[in-house]
């Protein structure tokens, strides 16, 4: 017998995208750090600016097998990565096509019902994989289903990323940089199904550029200011705060803890001096970015970009090893920043930096090795390449 499935069928008169009048595009992600979400929150604003008739969800496939212990990798990861021998070890353990798999291949016969579930929830007309732990369980997923969605893979680290980014299976490979292409290469990507597109980011920051002084005025900063991130879970700050707190009171520090209100409460009860300002999370982190002296940040890829696109000078105080490493070299290689992980020399060049206009110029050449816009770039390619699908038919 022949069936029609009529839910495949546009409300637009079987011709408008996606079935029931709006397409569905899924991305997957996990909160490993702060930037996977960030960059999914600009390419899913992009998308909706571009054809606001479509429907996009983010989706925590890691979180969302609820299998122990996949459900708590972004708690995890925190642990693991500020032990860095470990995570390095780890990083270049796996770091090839083979050692990826075998990596993989059990996590994906444990979780692969669940995690195929999370991935086709809505039977999405597209997939985004923006987490390489997802990238092997997305193509597992699409493969199987009867539909075939179009399958896409974004790249949120930079310069380098592990092979497991890779998996062969994907549609197209948006990655943020020329060198991040040539890693795909490789790893035996074609090349015709990779895009430079640079970087998923807030569309806001390109227009904070040039606003310092407004935005000082608003935000209150009357000294010369250095803005602290840890990234969404605060990591790091524990260990530099001691030496922030001892600047000199001219110096005024606001430091973000992110989702991470158990840090930010046990550093107000240590009573920091009036020139310390503790945050949660803030959706203005791009104007105080802006507004600053000196971003001192982690070298994770989305925080990075902000604060150059926004025209911050970066003091960069870790580094995950492995895909973060690259970025460093990038900062110190293009007289964009610095970087240093004793707390000591980095509160003497807070000193040093704060203030110092002439430092400032040199930001604006960061634009010029990382594409603009590119959330707008990769939503305009995922959005035309992968099309409205019609009714189909199915036999049985």
């Amino acid at each position: 017998m022949i069936y029609f499935d009529s839910n495949l069928v546009s409300d637009t008169g079987g011709n408008g995208p996606g079935w029931r009048g709006a397409r569905r595009v899924n991305l997957l992600i996990s909160d490993t750090g702060g930037g996977h979400r960030a960059c999914a929150n600009a390419l899913r604003a992009a998308m909706i600016e571009q054809e606001p008739g479509v429907e996009v969800e983010i989706v925590d496939g890691l979180r969302e097998t609820g299998r122990f212990p996949i459900d708590r990798m972004p708690e995890l990861y925190t642990r693991w990565s500020e032990r860095r021998n470990l995570w390095r070890t780890t990083f270049y353990l796996t770091n090839g096509r083979r050692w990826s798999k075998m990596l993989f291949y059990p996590w994906h016969q444990l979780t692969k019902t669940e995690l195929s579930a999370a991935i086709l929830r809505g039977r999405p007309d597209v997939v985004v994989t923006m987490h390489p732990c997802l990238t092997a369980a997305a193509e597992y997923a699409v493969r199987k289903t009867y539909y075939q969605p179009y399958l896409a893979t974004v790249v949120t680290d930079l310069f380098y990323g592990h092979a497991s980014w890779f998996t062969h299976g994907a549609d197209a490979y948006f990655v943020p940089t020329d060198l991040m292409k040539e890693r795909a290469l490789r790893q035996r990507v074609r090349g015709d199904l990779i895009h430079v597109s640079g970087l998923p980011l807030n569309s806001r920051l390109s227009a904070l550029r040039g606003q310092r002084a407004q935005l000082r005025r608003r935000l209150g900063f009357t000294k010369p200011t250095v803005v602290c991130v840890g990234g969404a879970d605060g990591m790091g700050i524990q260990r530099l705060f001691p030496a922030l707190a001892d600047l000199p009171e001219g110096i005024d520090v606001h430091i973000v803890c992110g989702k991470n209100e158990e840090l930010r409460q046990r550093l107000e009860r240590s009573r920091p001096p009036a020139n310390i300002h503790l945050h949660g999370f803030t959706a203005e982190l791009p104007e105080m970015l802006a507004a600053a002296d000196l971003a001192l940040i982690k070298a994770s890829p989305t925080v990075l970009m902000e604060a150059l696109t926004v025209g911050a000078y970066v003091l960069i105080y870790d580094f995950v090893p492995g895909q973060e490493f690259a970025n460093v070299r990038f900062v110190q290689e293009n007289g964009l920043g610095d970087y240093s992980r004793s707390p000591e020399r980095i509160a003497r060049k807070i000193r040093e930096y704060c203030g110092r206009e002439a430092a400032m110029p040199v930001v604006e050449r960061a634009i010029d090795f990382v594409p603009r816009d590119g959330a707008s770039k990769i939503a305009s390619q995922i959005l035309q390449k992968s099309g409205p699908r019609q009714g189909q038919l199915t036999f049985s």
